[in-house]
Formats: C-alpha cells, sequence, structure tokens
C-alpha cells in the first residue's frame, strides 16, 4: 500500500497488485500463445486442455487483481473505500466522525509467513477491512502509520488540536 496524498484536508492510500496483474498477465499470454500452436498443429485435444488454461487464467485476473483506495477526507467528513476491479466499482462511506483509528490485522495461518492486511476501527468496535485480502510485506503497517499520523495531526473531526 502506498500514500498518494497526505495533507491536513485528505489521506489516500493505494493498493494496486501490479506484480500480480504482470504475471497473471504473462502466463496468460504464454498459455494462449501455446494454445494457438496447438490448434494450428491440429492437436485438438490439447490446445482445448490448453485453452482451458486461458480461461483459468482470466478468471484469476479477475478475482485477484483489484485496486483498492481508501480516501479520509476532512472536508466531506467521509471515510471512502474504492475497490475497482473488472466486474466494476464497489464503494464503502463511513463518517470521519465514526473513525476510531485503524489497526494491522496478522494471518499466522500461511505457509510463508505471517500476512497482514490494514482495519479501520470505527465507533462500537466495529472492524472494516481496507482490503479483503492479507499480504507479505510492510504495506499494511505503512497505511495504518499514516491513517494515525493523519488522525493525530488534527484529529479525525478536522478541528486543528492545540498545541
Amino acid at each position: 500500500m502506498i500514500v498518494r496524498e497526505e495533507t491536513s484536508e485528505r489521506l489516500v492510500i493505494e493498493d494496486r497488485p501490479v506484480l500480480l496483474a504482470i504475471l497473471l498477465g504473462l502466463g496468460m499470454l504464454v498459455v494462449a500463445g501455446a494454445t494457438m500452436a496447438l490448434m494450428t498443429a491440429g492437436q485438438w485435444q490439447g490446445a482445448a486442455m490448453l485453452g482451458l488454461g486461458t480461461v483459468l487464467t482470466g478468471v484469476a485476473i479477475a478475482v485477484f487483481v483489484r485496486r483498492t483506495m481508501l480516501f479520509l477526507d476532512r472536508p466531506s467528513a467521509s471515510v471512502l473505500i474504492r475497490t475497482t476491479t473488472v466486474f466494476g466499482v464497489r464503494e464503502q462511506h463511513h463518517p470521519l466522525s465514526a473513525l476510531q483509528g485503524a489497526q494491522v490485522q496478522t494471518n499466522r495461518r500461511t505457509r510463508g509467513g505471517p500476512t497482514h492486511r490494514p482495519v479501520l476501527v470505527l465507533t462500537g468496535g466495529q472492524v472494516v477491512p481496507v482490503t479483503p485480502v492479507y499480504t507479505g510485506g510492510a504495506g499494511a503497517g505503512r497505511a495504518v502509520a499514516a491513517i494515525e499520523r493523519w488522525m493525530a495531526a488534527t484529529g479525525a473531526t478536522g478541528r486543528d488540536q492545540a498545541p
């Protein structure tokens, strides 16, 4: 996750799985090319199997490649989580006054080590994941640190804190 904008008025954090999209796209091109080669050679059974692989790779792209943006905006007093996939755009709206903080959720049940995701903590203890998936690396921690820093700078309501 990358902080795109951090001002006293607005915080924008973005998660774009560019590497995943590139790898899946290249994989799809390779499998599609092999499918075409088998079709030209008249090997229809092999082409059908690889064609299925091309379709499944396309499904993986549609399901796993998603752009998520978190907007914390003082002028509109709102929190917006926007998720964009090939199927469209989904938005979650919350009032900024309901935002109590942010935390890192950790999933320790993975083989390659723990994975993380940032979550927003709202009034009443409600926890709202910023991203639906857990990932490795420090992105979730950076996002939570930016949210906490932004909230502490002038308060979640938008009024400057007294020195």
